[in-house]
């Protein structure tokens, strides 16, 4: 109860910090990570059932001073290499356009046409060859 709590606490942490140092890279890097943290959940029931062979509570302690030592390294090695600035490698020439499907009515070739320039009776195609009204209706959503 406790240490879910604090794994809480340790989750905040990191997992907003692939955003930090890597913003057009973090679901990369998240995915990886994960990947990598995911190998110790593959490897741990084997070593349990090395090391408790009989059921002893000094069995299940060395269990748990190992599980402790771990976390307690990756907490150090977090502490003392992990950064929140952006790194060199992801800088980058992404930019990011904030704005509302109102502000732009259609693009053309060379980027957003401007507002004030809406043709009337705009048409799109429905993807079934045939044309219609700009309206989205109730039948464009899947229910």
């Amino acid at each position: 109860t406790v240490a879910i709590g604090v794994g809480g606490l340790a989750w905040s942490g990191f997992s907003v910090n692939h955003l930090d140092i890597a913003p057009q890279y973090a679901s990369l890097l998240m995915g990886v990570s994960n990947c990598i943290a995911t190998i110790p959940g593959i490897v741990s029931p084997s070593v349990v059932g090395q090391l408790v062979q009989h059921k002893l509570a000094t069995e299940w302690e060395m269990v748990f001073f190992i599980a402790a030592g771990i976390y307690l390294f990756g907490a150090i090695i977090y502490a003392v290499f992990a950064s929140g600035e952006l790194q060199s490698w992801a800088e980058g020439s992404v930019q990011y356009v904030l704005c509302s499907d109102e502000d732009y009515s259609e693009t053309d070739k060379e980027g957003i046409k401007p507002d004030g320039e809406e043709e009337e009776n705009e048409m799109r195609e429905t993807g079934d060859g045939k044309e219609d009204d700009k309206e989205t209706s109730d039948s464009d959503f899947v229910k």
